[in-house]
Formats: C-alpha cells, sequence, structure tokens
C-alpha cells in the first residue's frame, strides 16, 4: 500500500447469529482458523488497520482472539448501523483516510479483490480526504463486500439520521468496480450455507 496513508478495515461481528446458531466470529474456516481470524489477516495483509465489531459474544470472541483490536458495541441489538458507526468513528477518530466495512460472515473474499478496491478506489495522487463517496465490489451484478467510505463518506454516514446502513449508502455516490471474485458475495449467515461453503457442519474453530 502506498505510504503516508492509513487504512481502516471495521469487522462487523456484533450481531446474535440467531440462524447460525453459534457466533459467526468463533466458525471454522480452516482447522485452527475462525472466519474472523482469517479476515483479520485478510485485510492486514492488504496494509489495514483492523478493528472488530463485537456485541453478544463479545467475551467469548475476545478470549478466543486475544490479539484482535476489538471494540464492544454496547447498542448492538440496534442493528448493523449501529455496529458500523461505532467502528467508523473509531477509525475516523484515529486518521484513517479510507474505512472498509467488511460483515464477519463474508469470509472468503481475496487478497487480491481487496488490493484492487483501494488501488482503484484511491488512485495514487489523489487527496488523502477524497469527496462524499463510496465503493463496492460487484461479481456477476450482485454487489458485495468489503464497503469502502472516503473519509468524507465515513464521516457522513455518522452524521445521517437513517434507519440502516443501506439507507446511508443511498444518500452517497457509490462507484460499482467489478472483480472475478465470487467470495464478494459469498454469505455463511444459516447452517445450509455454511455446508454449501465448507462441505461441512457448522462447527468452532476447536471442534
Amino acid at each position: 500500500m502506498e505510504t503516508g496513508r492509513k487504512y481502516a478495515t471495521i469487522i462487523l461481528a456484533a450481531g446474535e447469529s440467531t440462524r447460525m446458531g453459534i457466533a459467526k466470529a468463533l466458525l471454522e474456516y480452516e482447522v485452527g482458523c475462525t472466519l474472523l481470524r482469517r479476515l483479520i489477516s485478510l485485510f492486514q495483509t492488504a496494509g489495514c488497520e483492523v478493528l472488530t465489531v463485537v456485541g453478544k459474544d463479545a467475551q467469548a470472541i475476545r478470549n478466543a482472539h486475544p490479539e484482535a483490536a476489538l471494540i464492544h458495541n454496547p447498542r448492538w441489538k440496534d442493528g448493523q448501523l449501529s455496529s458500523a458507526r461505532a467502528g467508523i468513528r473509531s477509525a475516523v477518530e484515529a486518521g484513517a483516510h479510507l474505512v472498509l466495512v467488511h460483515p464477519v460472515d463474508a469470509p472468503a473474499v481475496k487478497g487480491e479483490t481487496v488490493e484492487t478496491l483501494l488501488s482503484e478506489f484511491a488512485p495514487p495522487g489523489e487527496p488523502a480526504r477524497m469527496a462524499e463517496r463510496a465503493a463496492v465490489p460487484v461479481y456477476e451484478g450482485k454487489s458485495g463486500h468489503p464497503l469502502v467510505l472516503s473519509r468524507s463518506a465515513a464521516e457522513k454516514v455518522l452524521q445521517m439520521d437513517v434507519p440502516h446502513l443501506e439507507a446511508a449508502l443511498e444518500a452517497l455516490p457509490v462507484r460499482r468496480i467489478d472483480v472475478a471474485d465470487r467470495g464478494v458475495v459469498l454469505s455463511v449467515n444459516t447452517p445450509q450455507e455454511y455446508r454449501r461453503a465448507f462441505g461441512r457442519e457448522p462447527r468452532t474453530a476447536s471442534g
């Protein structure tokens, strides 16, 4: 990544995981590696500071990921936007120029996709603050994750009076960046989706 710029990724892991029945951050990605640990490694490799927003299962997630930078959202029951704002606020206060927002249940994004999003959204020479705009990756016509926000756009999301994150995006110019990565639209919200993605029953990384 270009020196002199600061990138932050907010991983959303505060939900109740009602449909899955297991905290999704703790689910096994591969032997010994949770979905959350895989995403932390992915975004750190791309040059991002990674902040994970936790809620209901905060202590279990903290115990399993002592190396992770966690932000506890006491208002996690208010929904995803509440958690996104908690993370975005911390990233903005820390001086991030770009803020990426990514759900923990979308673990299969490729590293080269993150690199593409960062380089195409903020090419060399563009002012660090940038205009109020956002970007999302698109696979075969379907928008996916992560969401990329300029610093100005991130600040605007913090100020909006909207019910959910999708409504906030409607107030921003969003660039759609085509990628050859099915992982941007692959989610594991339910046991069925987990079985399709991994070919096994949902389980934590410890078994």
